[in-house]
């Protein structure tokens, strides 16, 4: 009977060692996972804000007066000064 008693413990021993183990294993994988989310997510951001660094200098160029001057000359457009 003392010998059933410590088997039995030795495999509930063993059984929660094991379930330590996946345990363990299973949040290491999701460290990494969320590891490379987060990379993705970095490099998009640098790419949306690349763009938007762009779009914010041709908004600015567009809106000077001197390309606005440039281009109404280009298409041979006179404006009129009214008093």
């Amino acid at each position: 009977m003392n010998t059933n008693i410590k088997f039995f413990r030795s495999v509930i021993g063993i059984l929660l060692c094991a379930m330590f183990a996946l345990f363990y294993v299973h949040q290491e994988i999701e460290v990494v996972k969320t590891s490379l989310l987060i990379n993705q997510h970095r490099h998009q951001l640098t790419l949306l804000l690349d763009q938007y660094r762009s779009l914010v200098y041709n908004l600015s160029r567009l809106e000077s007066p001197k390309k606005i001057e440039e281009t109404l000359y280009v298409n041979k457009i006179t404006l009129c000064n009214t008093p």
